[in-house]
């Protein structure tokens, strides 16, 4: 792939760091000074853009009676798909006296992991994980593990992300099951997005060499605010011919694919290392 067309870009393809002098756009909120700081020891200049905002649920009814049924009658699998979403959840639980309850209900499942976020707070939290996705743990592997068990007239709980993930529980509905849709926090867009519209200015102008994108929902927030911008047209253009756009797994890239943009890096494993460690190795060609 063409490299963007910035001043600069020779000159860092040509230094000792890959990175050296490069401006490389963040759209992650969480850990995005880790992320910063990777791609800072790599010679990156980062541009932080947070594009998403994790909103807990505070006052959710509908929550609560989901946890009141699922204390009445377990559910047979309890899918649980993120560490943040795992802990709020228990959190509400305990904040609305159904602590007790909603222990008692999963330690009575088959406990599902679906990576290693919502693994470690599981056993943090002390309870057993029956089985747990491979990498890269997108929705493909949750449906694939659970591939080998009977959910056909059975219940299954699922805990969702910051989006309700519409694939799996059409999965699950499409074999049988009774889905119990558990949602403890949800995404919306940063309180301040004076970050992401600077990144648009600076995208325009060419002055962004790399773009890089941890999650399908930033994509989705990125194109909201140009489109209030009045430049949401002119966005998949932008990223296709002025940046270089990275994203961490294949469950991001496909988002940006949808909205017609190209990814020219993705690296083999969805975390923050490999990210960097791809967008290092693409500019040392």
């Amino acid at each position: 792939m063409t490299l963007p067309r910035i001043g600069y870009s020779q000159r860092a393809m040509n230094a000792q760091h890959p990175l050296e002098g490069l401006r490389i756009a963040v759209m992650q909120t969480r850990h995005a000074r880790e992320l910063a700081a990777l791609l800072e020891r790599e010679g990156g200049r980062p541009l932080l853009a947070p594009c998403l905002r994790e909103v807990r649920v505070e006052d959710d009814d509908d929550l609560r009676s989901r946890i009141r049924e699922l204390a009445a009658e377990p559910a047979d699998v309890f899918v649980f798909q993120t560490g943040v979403g795992t802990r709020a959840l228990f959190e509400l639980a305990a904040e609305a006296g159904l602590g007790d309850e909603l222990e008692a209900a999963v330690r009575r499942s088959r406990v599902v992991a679906r990576g290693p976020k919502p693994l470690a707070a599981l056993h943090a939290l002390g309870f057993r994980v029956d089985a747990r996705t491979p990498e890269p743990h997108t929705t493909d592997q949750l449906v694939a593990e659970l591939a080998s068990m009977d959910v056909a007239g059975r219940r299954v709980a699922v805990q969702h992300y910051g989006s309700p993930n519409r694939a799996l529980v059409a999965h699950l509905r499409g074999r049988g099951a009774e889905v119990i849709e558990l949602s403890s926090y949800r995404w919306a867009l940063p309180a301040d997005v004076g970050p992401i519209v600077r990144f648009l200015d600076e995208l325009s102008a060419g002055g962004v060499a790399v773009t890089a994108f941890t999650s399908a929902s930033q994509v989705e927030n990125l194109f909201t605010v140009a489109a209030d911008a009045g430049q949401e047209a002119d966005l998949p253009a932008w990223l296709n011919e002025r940046t270089v756009v990275a994203a961490i797994g294949p469950t991001c890239a496909a988002a940006l694919q949808q909205r017609g943009v190209g990814v020219a890096i993705q690296p083999e494993r969805p975390k923050m290392v490999p990210l960097v460690h791809a967008i290092r190795d693409h500019f040392s060609g």
